[in-house]
């Protein structure tokens, strides 16, 4: 499930899948902004009580409005809200696509251009749609500004660089933005191939940060993983100047980052990663996650898209990364009695099989397709009693367990220790049996 912003209108006409309004718009006292819709709305599939700005219960799966405005001459702008966007959200104005929403799982405003001859004199109409009609969002408190985001929103382009320290070179990293009070800004004209941007952050795979922030004080950190240092700039950002820097650690705007642990004889690996593009999983494209890998210092990266064995390799040449990572392709392969990621895996090969009930069943399938690892994906999801553990009826003091799903014995070779959002009212699990050792053991079955 996922969640979004809708605006709501002044006549609501709900079909099965999108919201029509007959809308007449509002215009402020100077004649620059337009209310195209003053209030939220609640699309998707599941009742969202926790987002107290839009109704609980989903509206649709889009909206449809028509108001009435002038022609735009200049590149004008749309303001408005929105929440939990994860997947694909176009909005149209005139049946022209101008925007793909931004994805973000926050409650934030959001700017996106109207381009020149958009708008017509009269009755316009607006619509936002998606491919994913599951996804629940909020949407909505959407204005038509008569000028540009830049001008709008005062903002100010920002160019830095983040470097190691022996050499000088650019490297990959995050850049975190944030104001002076910590809290994360939004990012502005950052999208490029070689950028992965989201709410007050920047991965760059180059070394090259390009952005645009509104004009003020702010406070920049880059980072590289837990094996590097860290760099911070205080920058104080005017128009119609560009940047000014004062007092700060790096004068030319440069960020320079150290090595600090020695984890020589170790690599920095992901055995759990997804991307929107092929799992439907997360936020991420492919591009994005090639870039991400790069910039927090991964080293062995597996892919594991649910139910897809995906190979990175195409993506990672062809965006020059190879000397950062090597992928491996690999494979969350999603069953109805647990999830598991096992690799490696021939990208042209079939899926392992992953609609049976019998774990040995299950990953003996895997093992068959090649796989020399796989392991055991956040076991107390969905829940405690319906996860892995759970049905096998698992004790935490011993190891032991009951059959589970046609084993007396777990099949993987690891499990993943932190990674759900199942609740757990006693995490240290004292509530279970009152004898014996604390520490746990799980059988587990060796193969060569």
């Amino acid at each position: 499930m996922n969640r979004n912003l809708l605006p709501s209108v002044c006549v609501l006409l709900v079909s099965s899948s999108m919201v029509f309004a007959s809308l007449r718009t509002g215009t402020t006292q100077d004649g620059q902004e337009q209310v195209l819709d003053a209030s939220m709305h609640h699309f998707g599939d599941d009742s969202t009580p926790e987002w107290p700005e839009a109704p609980p219960e989903p509206e649709g799966s889009g909206l449809s409005f028509e108001f009435e405005s002038t022609v735009n001459r200049g590149e004008w702008s749309l303001a408005f809200f929105q929440r939990h966007i994860s997947n694909t959200w176009k909005i149209e104005i005139n049946g022209k696509t101008i925007a793909t929403v931004r994805k973000s799982d926050a409650l934030i405003e959001s700017y996106v251009a109207v381009p020149p001859q958009t708008l017509v004199d009269g009755t316009n109409h607006f619509k936002l749609t998606t491919d994913s009609p599951s996804d629940d969002i909020t949407f909505g408190r959407i204005r038509l500004l008569h000028t540009t985001i830049r001008d709008a929103l005062n903002l100010v382009s920002v160019s830095l660089v983040v470097r190691e320290e022996t050499t000088l070179n650019h490297i990959p990293a995050r850049v975190t933005v944030t104001n002076p009070a910590g809290q994360l800004l939004p990012i502005y004209f950052a999208e490029n191939l070689h950028q992965a941007t989201r709410e007050g952050v920047v991965y760059t795979d180059t070394g090259a940060v390009h952005f645009e922030v509104p004009a003020g004080d702010i406070h920049v950190v880059a980072s590289r993983g837990p094996e590097w240092s860290i760099a911070s700039l205080d920058l104080a950002l005017v128009r119609p100047i560009e940047a000014t820097f004062g007092g700060l650690r790096a004068p030319d705007g440069a960020l320079t980052l150290a090595r600090e642990v020695d984890t020589t004889g170790f690599i920095s690996c992901d055995t759990h990663i997804h991307t929107l593009t092929f799992s439907g999983h997360g936020d991420s494209s492919v591009e994005e996650r090639m870039v991400t890998l790069a910039g927090e210092g991964v080293e062995l990266a597996i892919s594991t898209d649910h139910n897809h064995n995906t190979d990175y390799a195409p993506y990672q040449e062809r965006m020059g990364l190879g000397e950062h990572f090597t992928t491996v392709v690999g494979n969350e392969v999603t069953t109805p009695i647990g999830h598991f990621n096992a690799f490696p895996l021939n990208p042209e090969d079939e899926v392992p099989p992953h609609d049976l009930h019998d774990m040995v069943q299950l990953v003996d399938g895997m093992r068959a397709a090649g796989a020399k690892v796989v392991i055991l994906n956040h076991p107390r999801w969905p829940s405690h009693a319906k996860g892995p553990f759970g049905v096998g009826e698992l004790n935490h003091y011993t190891g032991d367990s009951q059959p589970v799903h046609g084993s007396s014995n777990y099949p993987f070779d690891a499990m993943e220790l932190v990674n759900s959002c199942t609740s757990e009212d006693d995490p240290m699990l004292e509530d279970k049996p009152s004898k014996g050792p604390t520490s746990t053991s799980i059988p587990i079955r060796r193969t060569g």
